[in-house]
């Protein structure tokens, strides 16, 4: 299985952070890549279903649920989607002096054989700078307010 990891630190409340990376409408704001997001309910919970479309190497349609939601520590959903295979998202937080640092993970439940053999030379050069900077995004995001209106 394929699996990625990383982590940024956010200087903002564990509560801020969580509900802003929950609020699933909200991903095209931070996502590295350009994308459209339909969410099936609100508010958010395990169980919860989305549709997205990604910009990434074309148009990449997917559908996907919320599988696990612990506030304000734990947030996972899976995706399926139309060119890439099936990937869970863990996002992880725990508080930090001074904020929260949030784990951010991928899974490749099921990809497909092509992924499978450009995956290892193409993460380090395309995949890594995708999460980090969508990482980074969140990271800002938060910094600058967003999340707060869901903690008031």
């Amino acid at each position: 299985m394929f699996s990625k990891e990383f982590s940024v630190d956010i200087n903002a409340p564990i509560e801020q952070v969580f509900a802003y990376v929950t609020d699933i409408k909200r991903h095209p704001e931070w996502s590295n890549n350009k994308m459209e997001m339909i969410v099936h309910g609100e508010p958010v919970t395990a169980g919860t279903t989305f549709e997205s479309v990604v910009n990434a190497f074309g148009k990449e349609s997917g559908k996907g649920k919320v599988v696990e939601m612990e506030p304000p520590t734990r947030f996972v959903y899976e995706c399926d989607t139309s060119t890439s295979g099936t990937w869970r998202w863990t996002m992880t937080l725990e508080p930090i002096a001074g904020g929260t640092r949030l784990n951010h993970r991928s899974d490749a439940l099921e990809r497909p054989g092509w992924l499978k053999s450009v995956q290892p030379v193409m993460f380090p050069i395309i995949g890594k700078k995708m999460m980090t900077a969508g990482l980074n995004n969140i990271k800002a995001r938060v910094e600058a307010g967003a999340g707060r209106e869901a903690m008031a």
